[in-house]
């Protein structure tokens, strides 16, 4: 319908560019190259962390390796060793505790703007560190102050990005980040959504899949549809099942496929898989390839697997919610080689490029309008086909939501500022923040490498004194087994820094070490082992 007389025309694409420019100042200063050795240091930080020249206030620490090994300011604050001991949250407090003491019943503050001011820092000191260049225990940590800020405007304008008519500037831009996304994937064009998290996007593809296959299903439901079966590695993540689940696919339709001793899939076992599916009269429709695992940072061998997809007419689904910010980077991009043949795929740069949570990108090849037809609702009091602007930008009905934050802004903003090649650099430098430290364990005694990793997820067992030289003994591996919980406790008790510790198949529990944070230091890293060690050694 042509807009309304005196209306303003229908509104144009803008052009909106993606290198630092204006205002902006041109590119940041380069963050810090390899820990590779000693830098001048020219300033303490309230931390009692040092950093190197180029770095302050305004821009953070350029986070130059640096000499200083002090241990500087706490993690987490200090356990209070009650009876029960830690809980976890807060180095030590009991459970509901932060809401305890005076200033209201139940833990509501008193009245007025200070006494709230006052609990929110309280809490803040309580729920502790992921901040902290010492938090080595998820797959995200840092803050960058770019983002922050983005993160910071899009609370205050609190608005809802499912139409163009509330969240116009936001509804381009997102259309604009995932259009860049896209193009590292490697496509020319697409369609995509940001979502609340990995896990959603991932059942977000497989809905996708098996609407894209089946369209008659999403009318008259699972009666109209066959015993469907989707595949995955055994080394996926957990949202794979949990989607099955959910969508009524069901948890004993996912065919879990081996993977070799480094956790990548083995594309001969998929076919295997395939085929017994076949067998058992359930229809394949779904494979879901890895691109950075949980524990080992494993990369599935996409080029093979995209080979056996393409065989048996299946769709690719690529969950890169770890793994994807390789793309960033020329030297290490081909760990995701053959990702450009994926239907769909997961990726969340919240965490290796510090964006904050939430940012999950859900990027699919498909250009027919595949996630408006299957999720969309077509609400008249929200979707007006008769606009006077393009309706096309009213893109909330792709998506399962209707109230949806904006998870685009924090990314646009860290972009503009630092750059595509700024991102390279931080990608590039989390890999050799890993390489050092794995010079560093495989030089020191005690410590024990997993396996040698190809991402940036460190494994590896700290085997203490009292067990060196036992290994042929029947009972080394189960005692090995409880020193990695031995060690988290001390260093939750005292709150030094955070790591994550886990078993796998066969192999008891050791550390997973994970290094994100642009304010990682050298010193920091020469801290996290020798706190290991110093926890460790009397066990």
């Amino acid at each position: 319908m042509p807009p309304p007389s005196g209306a303003p025309p229908r509104c144009p694409r803008p052009t909106l560019g993606w290198e630092p420019k204006g205002v902006w100042g041109g590119r940041a200063p380069p963050e810090s190259p390899p820990p590779a050795g000693p830098g001048p240091v020219t300033g303490t930080g309230r931390t009692g962390r040092r950093w190197a020249a180029g770095g302050g206030r305004r821009g953070g620490p350029h986070l130059a390796p640096c000499p200083g090994r002090g241990r500087g300011r706490r993690l987490l604050p200090r356990a209070r060793h009650r009876r029960g001991g830690p809980s976890g949250n807060g180095g030590g407090q009991r459970p509901g505790a932060a809401g305890a003491g005076r200033g209201g019943g139940g833990g509501i503050p008193g009245p007025g703007p200070a006494a709230a001011a006052g609990r929110g820092r309280a809490q803040r000191h309580r729920q502790g560190p992921q901040g902290h260049p010492r938090f080595f225990n998820q797959l995200f940590s840092g803050l960058d102050h770019h983002a922050l800020a983005g993160r910071l405007l899009t609370e205050a304008l609190n608005t809802s990005q499912y139409t163009y008519e509330i969240a116009p500037v936001f509804v381009l831009m997102e259309e604009v980040v995932l259009a860049k996304l896209r193009e590292l994937v490697g496509w020319g064009s697409g369609d995509g959504i940001f979502c609340p998290g990995g896990s959603l996007s991932n059942m977000y593809a497989m809905n996708v899949a098996r609407f894209q296959r089946f369209p008659e299903g999403r009318q008259r439901g699972s009666r109209a549809l066959p015993r469907l079966a989707l595949f995955a590695s055994q080394e996926s993540h957990y949202s794979i099942e949990k989607g099955a689940a959910f969508l009524g696919i069901g948890t004993d339709n996912v065919f879990f496929v081996r993977a070799d001793e480094r956790g990548k899939m083995i594309p001969e076992e998929l076919e295997k898989e395939i085929e017994r599916a076949k067998s058992e009269g359930a229809v394949p429709f779904f494979v879901s390839a890895t691109c950075g695992t949980t524990v080992l940072g494993a990369f599935d061998p996409l080029q093979s697997v995209a080979d056996v997809c393409q065989r048996h007419g299946l769709w690719l689904h690529v969950d890169a919610a770890w793994g994807g910010s390789a793309l960033l980077s020329r030297t290490h991009r081909h760990l995701l080689a053959g990702i450009e043949r994926a239907d769909s795929v997961a990726w969340n740069p919240h965490k290796m490029l510090a964006v904050g949570l939430q940012c999950s990108a859900l990027l699919l090849r498909d250009t027919s309008g595949l996630l408006q037809r299957c999720h969309g609702a077509g609400a008249s009091y929200l979707f007006q086909r008769d606009k006077f602007y393009d309706v096309a930008y009213d893109t909330g009905d792709k998506t399962l939501q209707c109230g949806r934050r904006v998870d685009c802004l924090k990314l646009w903003l860290l972009w503009k500022a630092v750059g595509t090649e700024g991102l390279e650099r931080r990608v590039d430098r989390a890999f050799a923040c890993t390489r050092y430290l794995v010079e560093e364990v495989k030089r020191r005694d005690g410590f024990q490498l997993v396996l040698e990793p190809e991402f940036i997820n460190l494994c590896f067992w700290f085997v203490p004194p009292s067990l060196r030289g036992r290994e042929g003994c029947d009972d080394f591996w189960e005692r090995l087994g409880k020193v990695a919980p031995a060690i988290k406790e001390r260093m939750m008790r005292e709150g030094s820094m955070m790591v994550s510790y886990q078993p796998h198949g066969a192999r008891v529990n050791f550390f997973r070490q994970i290094a994100t944070s642009p304010a990682v230091t050298r010193a920091d890293l020469d801290f996290f082992l020798d706190e290991i060690e110093r926890l460790g050694h009397d066990l």
